[in-house]
């Protein structure tokens, strides 16, 4: 299946989301704002340069206990040339968490995390 951008699928998945955290919850409008650059840059790494991180899937989910949000890239490795110059690092300047694990015995899980898009209602930003 072609990839097709992980921007429709995030909003959707942010909308399921919000829907089970009722009103106790609300979007933090600053985070949410963010979030067309942040899906645009996934989506360049993984279809601009896919070849240089050999993906095989990117999800979207949400941890319900957290209320992070997380970006799941999963590829077969990952070649960054041209120093912090590489788009992957711009993207890791944009959200608050990145951790590496191993999906498969030839995969590697990228998970990007977003946190604080749902504040407690009486939360500041």
């Amino acid at each position: 299946m072609e990839y097709v951008g992980c921007k429709d699928f995030a909003f959707d998945v942010i909308d399921e989301a919000s829907e089970k955290f009722g009103d106790l919850y609300s979007i933090n409008e600053e985070k949410y704002k963010r979030l067309d650059e942040i899906c645009g840059l996934v989506d360049e790494l993984v279809q601009g340069i896919g070849d240089e991180f050999g993906c095989d899937e990117v999800t979207v989910d949400v941890d319900p206990i957290t209320k992070e949000l997380i970006f799941n890239i999963v590829c077969d490795e990952i070649i960054l040339q041209h120093g912090r110059t590489h788009k992957f690092f711009t993207l890791m300047e944009q959200v608050d968490s990145v951790r590496f694990s191993k999906a498969a015995p030839d995969s590697l899980r990228i998970e990007i995390g977003i946190s604080g898009l749902w504040l407690g209602v009486g939360a500041h930003e």
